[in-house]
């Protein structure tokens, strides 16, 4: 019988504690490398990135998946793919929610006037002089290695635990928002959270719940670019009219989504 991976809480506080633990050694590594190149930090972001998510795996395998000689495998193939339209209108849907409560979040005054410079400062700050650099970052290297790590790591490793799919969904969802740590982008983590875990919890395919990622991203980045600005532009409508029209499209294509994959469970990989 294949001994599949199975993820319990404490090995799940023990990937995010690796995860941080990577950022803090590679970090500083790559601020020193800039200087000795006289070059901004944030070119290596990229490699930043997956260097952190291989220490989580490497550590972890070591410590975690080859005492208990258990397995992690990933699978990309494009399963249910009829499935991908709704779950795009979807991912569309929660995109529209979370840009109106978003907008509910306080960017003046106290500790959120802070956070808000701070998150604006490291994202314009850098990301508008390397483009290339940001696309390959955010489009590219972050769908692929949240999607691996949130999807395929952690919430496949507590469906195979036999936790509970609306649990599991929820905790990863949680997890991804608050990995993000600014509020502004937590909130919208979160809903897009609940909408790749519960595509993979369907799919059991990273392939679509990254294609998804990466066209959010994209379209982020192209608003980005576009406009200079952290804030997605105007629509001739106002917020909470795009509120409830995502609210309508989650609701309508939610039960379809829902309907379409009734008969189908999970099954442990």
């Amino acid at each position: 019988m294949n001994n599949y991976l199975k993820l319990k809480w404490y090995d799940i506080v023990l990937a995010l504690i690796l995860f941080f633990l990577g950022a803090l050694v590679l970090s500083p590594l790559f601020s020193i490398l800039a200087k000795k190149l006289h070059t901004n930090p944030y070119v290596f972001t990229p490699i930043l990135t997956i260097g952190n998510y291989l220490i989580v795996y490497l550590v972890y395998y070591l410590v975690g998946l080859k005492p208990r000689k258990e397995r992690f495998t990933i699978s990309y193939s494009l399963k249910n793919s009829k499935l991908f339209p709704i779950a795009l209108l979807l991912f569309f849907g929660q995109y529209l929610v979370s840009e109106f409560l978003t907008g509910l979040i306080p960017t003046q005054g106290g500790i959120f006037e802070k956070m808000y410079k701070t998150m604006s400062y490291a994202l314009l700050g850098n990301a508008g002089n390397y483009p290339i650099i940001t696309f390959i970052s955010v489009c590219i290297v972050a769908p692929i290695f949240e999607e691996l790590f949130f999807r395929g790591f952690i919430l496949k490793g507590m469906l195979n635990n036999q936790i509970k799919p609306q649990k599991a969904i929820l905790i990863s969802a949680l997890i991804f928002g608050g990995i993000h740590i600014f509020p502004w982008q937590a909130v919208g983590g979160i809903l897009a959270g609940i909408v790749l875990g519960i595509t993979f919890y369907k799919t059991g395919s990273l392939l679509t719940c990254t294609l998804l990622h990466c066209i959010n991203n994209t379209i982020g980045f192209i608003f980005f670019i576009r406009y200079k600005s952290l804030e997605s532009p105007e629509l001739g409508f106002s917020n909470f009219t795009l509120f409830i029209v995502g609210i309508i499209i989650i609701a309508i294509f939610g039960c379809i989504y829902m309907k379409l994959t009734k008969n189908q469970s999970w099954k442990s990989y």
